[in-house]
C-alpha cells in the first residue's frame, strides 16, 4: 500500500495495524480487540482531517469573498533595504475600484507613476516616515484612475516585522474616496458662506442700528427740498442750490442702501428688466467712470429675455465691476460688457451645484487687466477684503455685487489668471415675458389726490410734519400722533371715519404691527401703511408686515409717499361736486385747478344771481362763495342756496371783509377762507368741512 497522502500519526497507526506478529491462540481474542480499537482510531483521524480540509476550505473562500466585497483595495508592498517598494499583490478588487488589472500592477513603478504629480513627493516622504518611525501610515492623495481621471483615494498601511524585528512586509487597505472629498469640499464651501453670512449679518445690524434715525433725517431733507423745488422756477438763484442739496442727500441714501445690500435685508422693488436697457441708459455714465485710457465696448443680445430684479441694484453691479476693471487697467485697456440667453441642462447644473437647470440670462463683465492669482480669487466676494493699498479701497465693492446677485436669486463666478484678465459671469433666472409687449404699454398716471381721514404715527416731530403737509396738499385730512398710546387716543376721540393708519415699525414700547393690531378691531375698514428705514426689528417684523399692510420704506420722496397712500386706497371715487361763484376770472381759474387735481368736479359762476340759479339746479356737495359778488350779495345767495339745498356745505371766502368771515355761522356758511388762496388751505378745509 502506498502511505503517502496519510499524516504521520496515521501512518504510524497503519504500520501498528498491519505489521505482522506471530501470536498464540490465547493472545488472538485481545488483538482483536485491538485491532478493532486501531482501526476506530483511524477512521476518527479521517473524519477530523477532512473536517479541518473543510473549514480551511470554507475560510478561504469566505475571505475571498470579504476581500471581493469590500469598498477597498487590499495589497501588500515588498521592503528592501528599509525602503518601501512596489507591489507585490494586490485583490482582485483594484479593476472595479481603480480601473487596472491586479497583475498590471504588480512592480515598483507603477503605483508613483500613477500619483498626481503634486502629491507624489509628499506620498513617498509620508509614506518611509511614518512607516517605519510609527509602524503605520495613512495617506489622502490623487490617484489617476484607469480612465485617465484623477480620484481622490486613501491607503491605510501597516509595517510586518519577521522574528528579528527587521521590516519584512507592509499590508494595507486602498480606497476611493472621491465622493467624500467633494462632500468635504461642499461643506466647506456651505461653511464659507455662512461665514459670509455671519459677517453680511453683522454689518446688516450695524447698518439697522443707524438707518431708522438716519433714514428719517433723509426723508426730511429729500422731502423739503422737493417741495421747495416745485415752488421755484427754473431761473430761480435758489433753484440749483436746493438741487445740489438733494442731489448730496439722494447720494447719502444710495450709501445707506448699499450697507442694506450687503445684509441682503433691503427691501428693494423687483421688477421685470432687460439688461439691455440698463447696460444702455447706463453706458455713457461708465465710460466716464474708467476714463479716456481704457475702450467700452458692448456686446448684446437682441432677443436678450427679462429678469426680476430692481434697475438701481443692477446700476450697482455695473458700476462695481467697472471700478474694479479700471484699477485693475492702469495703463488702459478693454472692458467689455456681454449679454445673452443661457439654457442650463441638467448635467451643466450639476457642475455648478448653487444653480438649478433652467432658463437665465447671463451678463458677462471681462477686463484686460493684471488678472488674480488663486488666492485672491478664493477671498474676492468676502466683506472688507481688498487688494488695494489703505485709503484706497473699502473692501465693499464686489461684497455688494455677490449680496445684490444673491438677493435676485442669481448666481457670480469668476474667472481669471495674472497678467491674463478677469471675466465676472453672473447668472440671473430668465423669466416668463409672453406678456410683457401687452404690460408695457403706457397706462394714465393715476391721480394722487384724495379726500379720505389719515392717522400718521411717527416720533420723529421733523418727518411727522413733513408727512402730514406732504398728505394735506393732496387734498387728505391728517391727523398726527408722537407715540402710539397717542396715536390709540386720538383714534378714540375721533368719531370720523379714519381710512388709513400711517404709521413707523419701530416705536417705544409698541411696535406699528402691534399698534394696528389694536386699532383694526375698532376700525375693521381701517387699512395700514408701514414705513421704516428698516431697522434691526423691521427685519424681524417683514413678513408680519407684509400679511397685515403694505410697506413704505424710508426715505421716501413726497410722490412716492402719495403715491403709496393712494394705492393702498384702492382708485380715488368721486369726492364730490364744487360749484365756485367769484367775479374773478383768474380766482375761479386757480381754484377750478386745484379741486381738478384733487378729483373735485368743478361748477363756476361769475355773480350771485348765477350761483344761486346753479345751486338750485345742479346736484351739488358744496358752494364756495366770495363775500364781494355782483348782481346779487353774497349774503343774499347763501340764505337763497340754504332755503333751496339745506344739505349743502358753504364755504365763504374774501380778502376786504375778513372781518366778517369770523362771523361765518351767523351768516350761514360752514367755513371760511381768506383769500389770498393757498392750494392745502383750501383743500384742509374742504375736508374738515365735508367730514362734518
Amino acid at each position: 500500500m502506498k502511505l503517502r497522502g496519510l499524516s504521520v500519526n496515521l501512518r504510524r497507526a497503519w504500520v501498528r495495524t498491519f505489521t505482522f506478529r506471530p501470536e498464540s491462540t490465547t493472545e488472538r481474542k485481545p488483538a482483536d480487540e485491538a485491532l478493532r480499537e486501531r482501526e476506530e482510531q483511524i477512521r476518527l483521524l479521517l473524519d477530523s482531517s477532512r473536517q479541518l480540509e473543510d473549514q480551511h476550505r470554507r475560510a478561504q473562500q469566505r475571505l475571498r469573498e470579504i476581500v471581493a466585497s469590500s469598498p477597498a483595495v487590499l495589497f501588500t508592498l515588498e521592503i528592501a533595504n528599509d525602503r518601501v517598494q512596489g507591489l507585490s499583490w494586490t485583490s482582485d478588487n483594484l479593476l472595479e475600484i481603480l480601473g487596472y488589472r491586479p497583475e498590471a500592477a504588480i512592480g515598483a513603478d507603477w503605483a508613483l507613476s500613477n500619483v498626481h504629480p503634486e502629491d507624489v513627493e509628499r506620498v513617498k516622504a509620508q509614506t518611509n516616515t511614518e512607516l517605519f518611525n510609527f509602524g503605520r501610515s495613512t495617506l489622502e492623495f490623487r490617484f489617476r484612475h484607469g480612465d485617465g481621471r484623477y480620484r481622490w483615494t486613501r491607503s491605510d498601511m501597516r509595517l510586518i516585522r519577521d522574528e528579528t524585528g527587521r521590516p519584512s512586509e507592509v499590508v494595507g487597505a486602498w480606497a476611493d474616496i472621491t465622493d467624500r472629498k467633494r462632500a468635504e469640499e461642499e461643506q466647506s464651501r456651505l461653511r464659507e458662506e455662512l461665514q459670509q453670512a455671519q459677517k453680511l449679518e453683522s454689518v446688516g445690524r450695524l447698518a439697522g442700528g443707524v438707518a431708522h434715525d438716519f433714514n428719517n433725517l433723509l426723508t426730511v431733507i429729500n422731502g423739503y427740498s422737493a417741495l421747495i423745488l416745485n415752488e421755484l422756477t427754473a431761473g430761480n438763484p435758489m433753484h440749483e442750490r436746493v438741487t445740489e442739496i438733494r442731489k448730496a442727500s439722494q447720494r447719502a441714501e444710495a450709501l445707506v442702501r448699499q450697507l442694506m445690500i450687503l445684509s441682503q435685508k433691503e427691501i428693494t422693488p423687483a421688477n421685470e428688466v432687460n439688461l439691455n436697457d440698463v447696460i444702455i441708459d447706463a453706458e455713457k455714465m461708465l465710460a466716464r467712470l474708467v476714463g479716456e485710457g481704457i475702450r467700452l465696448e458692448t456686446v448684446l443680445s437682441p432677443s436678450l429675455g427679462y429678469v426680476l430684479a430692481d434697475t438701481g441694484q443692477l446700476h450697482q453691479i455695473l458700476m462695481n465691476l467697472a471700478v474694479n476693471a479700471r484699477d485693475a487697467m492702469p495703463a488702459g485697456g478693454t472692458l467689455l460688457i456681454e449679454t445673452r440667453n443661457v439654457d442650463l441642462d441638467e448635467a451643466s447644473a450639476e457642475r455648478r451645484p448653487e444653480m438649478k437647470a433652467g432658463p437665465y440670462v447671463q451678463l458677462t463683465v471681462s477686463d484686460t487687466g493684471a488678472g488674480m492669482e488663486e488666492d485672491v480669487i478664493s477671498h474676492i466676494f468676502d466683506l472688507f477684503f481688498t487688494t488695494k493699498k489703505p485709503g484706497e479701497g473699502t473692501g465693499l465693492g464686489l461684497s455688494i455685487v455677490y449680496g445684490i446677485v444673491k438677493q435676485s436669486s442669481g448666481s457670480v463666478f469668476v474667472n481669471s489668471q495674472p497678467g491674463e484678465g478677469t471675466t465676472f459671469t453672473i447668472y440671473f433666472p430668465r423669466i416668463n415675458t409672453a406678456m410683457k409687449a401687452e404690460q408695457d404699454l403706457p397706462s394714465p398716471r393715476p391721480s394722487l389726490y384724495g379726500t379720505e381721514t389719515l392717522l400718521v404715527v411717527e416720533e420723529q416731530e421733523q418727518l411727522r410734519k413733513l408727512v402730514g403737509r406732504v398728505l394735506q396738499s393732496h387734498g387728505y385730512r391728517v391727523l398726527e400722533a408722537a407715540n402710539p398710546w397717542e396715536a390709540l387716543l386720538r383714534s378714540e376721540r375721533y368719531s370720523g371715519p379714519i381710512h388709513l393708519l400711517l404709521t413707523d415699525v419701530v416705536m417705544p414700547e409698541m411696535t406699528g404691527n402691534e399698534l394696528a393690531s389694536r386699532m383694526k378691531p375698532l376700525r375693521p375698514s381701517m387699512r395700514v401703511v408701514f414705513m421704516s428705514g428698516y431697522s434691526e426689528r423691521g427685519i424681524t417684523d417683514r413678513q408680519i408686515l407684509e400679511l397685515a399692510g403694505s410697506y413704505l420704506q424710508k426715505p421716501f420722496s413726497p410722490e412716492a409717499l402719495a403715491g403709496k397712500v393712494r394705492e393702498v386706497l384702492g382708485p380715488l371715487r368721486h369726492a364730490g361736486t364744487v360749484l365756485v361763484a367769484d367775479d374773478e376770472p383768474g380766482t375761479r381759474a386757480l381754484l377750478r385747478k386745484v379741486l381738478t387735481d384733487a378729483n373735485y368736479q368743478v361748477l363756476e359762476a361769475q355773480n350771485g344771481r348765477e350761483a344761486a340759479q346753479k345751486a338750485a339746479a345742479s346736484d351739488l356737495d358744496m358752494v364756495i362763495i366770495d363775500l364781494a359778488m355782483p348782481e346779487q350779495e353774497a349774503i343774499e345767495t347763501i340764505r337763497i342756496v340754504r332755503r333751496v339745498a339745506p344739505q349743502l356745505k358753504i364755504i365763504a371766502m374774501s380778502a376786504e371783509f375778513v372781518p366778517l368771515l369770523g362771523m361765518v355761522k351767523r351768516l350761514g356758511a360752514d367755513g371760511a377762507l381768506t383769500k389770498p388762496i393757498q392750494p392745502d388751505e383750501l383743500l384742509d378745509i374742504i375736508a374738515r368741512v365735508m367730514a362734518n
